[in-house]
């Protein structure tokens, strides 16, 4: 007889020697079976931040907007939870890099109605074509969205450079 908490997951032993979590298993199938899906609304994408002669600085950039989440309130606080994956793979499909996070965030109503998640993530990477495959959990109502995204890192030609240009709000 086991006893577990509800919604307890163990993983299998060569999961965790892998480095494997919990959460990123269903985030990882999602984007595995590369079905599109639109029930987290989120922005992924990439900006080229500074060439080099080998390589490129590339921001992975993923923004949640906090009233995609569902809220849990309590008397005092409430929280937003999501988890978030995304891989970058080279033209060959190598897997280049692996990003993940589970993020609980308490909020105010404000913050809800108009703030965002946004999760940076800093790479070094050689010129070629990738793709950026990723997804983000609502861990409140259990929907996942996935996206899929192709960038190209371009070689660095002699002379002035720029970084990627990017719209803000």
């Amino acid at each position: 007889v086991i006893h577990a908490r509800t919604g307890y997951f163990a993983l299998p032993p060569e999961a965790v020697a892998a480095g494997l979590a919990p959460f990123e298993l269903a985030l990882l199938k999602t984007i595995s079976d590369g079905k599109l899906s639109e029930d987290v609304k989120y922005r992924a994408g990439t900006v080229l931040l500074q060439p080099k002669k080998d390589v490129t600085s590339v921001a992975i950039l993923l923004e949640v907007p906090l009233h995609e989440l569902q809220v849990t309130t309590t008397p005092t606080t409430m929280d937003v939870h999501c988890t978030l994956a995304a891989l970058i793979k080279d033209s060959s499909g190598a897997l280049v890099h692996k990003i993940t996070s589970d993020r609980s965030l308490k909020v105010t109503a404000e913050q809800h109605n108009m703030g965002n998640l946004l999760d940076k993530t800093v790479l070094q990477l050689p010129p070629g074509k990738y793709t950026l495959d990723s997804a983000v959990s609502d861990l409140g109502n259990m929907k996942i969205g996935a996206q899929h995204a192709e960038f190209t890192v371009p070689t660095m030609v002699p002379g002035v450079g720029i970084s990627g240009l990017m719209p803000i709000r």
